[in-house]
């Protein structure tokens, strides 16, 4: 990653896209992930997702910074990517499922789409990813559409061909709508200034020592998950290096000269 790090370091990152696919395992991703940009397996913090998302966006494991639940609230006296000074921080416009809970979390009642978003800008959003439902949730609002996840995953129980397929779409979707972000960075001509990043906050179990979900014991399946960066200056590929989701916040405070030593 500090070769990576190196090249845009010269480039005057101003932006940052925080694309968060809930539950996107490393072992379902391919060479269309590969193509936006270099990918490293990560070591996710949490296989839960306000846990693994106060880390991502703190640098903190999860003993420091104590959000282990949806009912938690990040403590005031943290520092984290959605309250930097002079840049504006923002979640997704998005609402339903996805969202509401962010919000609270992180006190963050900012949301633009990422059209409107103000530079200097830092964007985040949590995509449904290959989170149950698999496929199942509306793109617009990203509520679910006919079903719960435990729904589904009650209903589809023991027929790994259909959701290996349903999975599969799900992750698709997914980089579709990461795709539009990219579109619209370009679109917006600021694609030099503004650096992306797809990751997921934990894997996914699809059968696997006939289990399905996330609420399991650490495995691969879980554990590991794509970290993708986009700018023009970066080439694409598949890195053989690993990184940590506590990695991320100091990567981007130290690219946007943010000085976190305190934390």
């Amino acid at each position: 990653m500090e070769e990576a790090l190196e090249s845009l370091r010269k480039d005057n990152i101003e932006n940052i896209v925080l694309f968060v696919g809930d539950a996107v395992r490393y072992q379902s991703v391919g060479e269309r992930l590969f193509d936006y940009g270099p990918t490293f397996k990560t070591v996710a913090a949490s296989l839960h997702t306000p846990a693994s998302f106060a880390s991502m966006l703190t640098g903190l494991n999860v003993p420091e910074h104590g959000v282990v639940g949806f009912s938690n609230v990040l403590p005031d006296d943290i520092v984290s990517l959605v309250d930097l000074d002079d840049w504006n921080t923002y979640f997704s416009a998005k609402e339903g499922t996805m969202h509401e809970d962010m919000h609270r979390i992180f006190q963050m009642p900012e949301s633009v789409y990422l059209d409107e978003a103000e530079e200097p800008f830092a964007w985040i959003v949590r995509d449904p990813g290959g989170h149950a439902p698999y496929d199942g949730y509306d793109p617009d609002t990203y509520d679910q559409i006919s079903e719960t996840g435990p729904d589904y995953l009650n209903r589809v129980a023991g027929d790994k061909d259909q959701i290996k397929y349903d999975y599969d779409a799900a992750v698709e979707s997914s980089l579709d709508r990461f795709e539009e972000a990219i579109e619209c960075i370009y679109e917006r001509g600021i694609e030099e200034e503004t650096l992306l990043i797809y990751t997921s906050d934990h894997g996914e179990l699809l059968g696997e020592y006939g289990m399905l979900g996330h609420n399991h014991v650490a495995c691969p399946e879980l554990v590991y998950v794509p970290t993708t960066f986009v700018h023009p200056s970066l080439d694409s590929g598949e890195v053989d290096t690993s990184i940590r989701h506590v990695d991320l916040f100091p990567t981007l405070a130290e690219l946007l000269d943010i000085d976190i030593s305190g934390q």
